[in-house]
């Protein structure tokens, strides 16, 4: 794993090299910004335990580098991030019970998105990557509802390439391999293979219909069955000036390779709006180019993907983006979102006594306050509050956090 990682970040460092020489020439521009955050969070239910809570201190470092560099036909942009997590224990603990201290460990962040019409004006062909290496679950799965801080790492690498046919027909494939590997040899690694097939029709510059296809198959390494996915989707989106709005409906069938193993089917949606005073960023790496302003709200409903032990569920969930930047300087935040997961296969034995299939209400909301002293220099605290309500006993908890940040993102070098 080690070994993967640091090809994958000589790789990139490669592509940095080999841009500066170009940039500074006058054919592109180019941005480094080093940037590190130093943070404290009080968990008051670290363990996320329905009963016995645990508070716990995590002491967290986290410096690293963005790099951006464009020019007419190309884009890279990187973003990487040691994360190195510190944990200490605030209640008294009894003989044999696990200390937090014993999760402590060094994580790494990795985000390459490089893409180019070089070849050809109309074909635009690239490379996404994202690694993380991490205990936070809701890296494995965007409807995660694991309530588990095991490390592992995931690796997402998706070629992809898009022809302009004319100024309203594009055609695009991708082809996206994920891994997930857990340091616990009693957990089960996976990989998944996934190819996506995009039509999109330009009714205008600010509005297009997409059809994609999209078939995928999930492997384990030991005992959860083998899957199969085909999912179609037909998406509509409509760009104003401030704001964006996106409707999307489709039919996803899955099948399983244990024959004991019922196949699932469903009409994965999303329904969403955005409001923005700023038109987007650059690069979602750059992020002291904020929008000053913005409400974002997602509808949805679709299956996992990461099921081990077969614990796939169907989500429907509703998310909350909102920010604004006061004075220039004082920038507040809140993003939370509701996830209801009714699970397919997983049985369990309710409170009360008796058995059902699982069923989880979750609630998220995080809000974060900051001053800025300088450009580069940001202070914030940060609130949240995380609430599982299942059930099935044994699956409920409540954590109240605080944080404290401090930030420094500073611009070294440009043009």
């Amino acid at each position: 794993m080690k070994k993967r990682f640091l090809v994958l970040l000589a790789v990139s460092v490669s592509f940095m090299l080999f841009s500066y020489p170009a940039s500074f020439a006058g054919e592109g521009k180019i941005v480094v910004k080093p940037h590190i955050n130093v943070s404290w969070q009080s968990d008051s239910n670290f363990w996320w335990a329905e009963t016995d809570e645990k508070e716990v201190h995590t002491y967290l470092i986290q410096p690293g580098v963005t790099f951006g560099y464009e020019t007419d036909k190309t884009k890279i942009h990187l973003d990487y991030t040691m994360n190195g997590y510190l944990y200490s224990d605030r209640d008294t603990l009894l003989p044999g019970e696990r200390k937090a201290s014993d999760d402590n460990y060094i994580g790494h962040t990795l985000q390459l998105l490089a893409s180019t019409r070089q070849f050809q004006e109309k074909l635009l062909a690239g490379v996404r990557e994202d690694f993380y290496l991490t205990r936070d679950p809701a890296q494995s799965d965007a409807f995660n509802n694991s309530a588990v801080r095991n490390k592992y790492f995931i690796n997402r690498v998706e070629p992809f390439a898009f022809y302009e046919f004319s100024d309203r027909f594009t055609a695009g494939v991708r082809y996206r391999n994920t891994k997930t590997d857990y340091t616990e040899d009693y957990l089960e690694d996976s990989t998944e293979n996934r190819g996506l097939f995009d039509l999109i029709y330009h009714f205008s510059e600010t509005a297009s219909l997409n059809l994609d296809y999209q078939i995928w198959t999930r492997d384990y390494s030991k005992n959860t069955s083998e899957y199969m996915s085909n999912q179609g989707m037909l998406t509509f989106q409509q760009r104003f000036r401030f704001v964006s709005l996106e409707a999307a409906a489709g039919y996803q069938y899955r099948s399983f390779e244990d024959e004991n193993l019922e196949s699932m089917d469903i009409v994965p949606w999303r329904l969403g709006f955005e409001f923005a005073t700023e038109p987007e960023a650059i690069s979602p790496l750059l992020p002291e180019q904020q929008k000053k302003s913005y409400v974002s709200l997602m509808f949805g409903q679709d299956f996992n993907n990461q099921g081990l032990g077969e614990s796939y569920f169907k989500a429907d969930r509703v998310t909350l983006d909102v920010g604004h930047v006061f004075l220039e300087r004082i920038p507040v935040h809140f993003n939370g979102y509701y996830q209801r997961s009714k699970y397919e296969f997983w049985t369990g034995i309710t409170p009360s006594g008796s058995t059902e299939k699982r069923d989880d209400d979750t609630y998220k909301a995080y809000c974060s306050i900051g001053y800025k002293f300088l450009r580069w220099f940001t202070f914030s605290v940060k609130p949240g509050y995380e609430k599982r309500n299942s059930n099935i006993a044994g699956r409920s908890y409540e954590d109240k956090t605080i944080m404290a940040q401090l930030e420094f993102l500073y611009d070294v070098g440009g043009k």
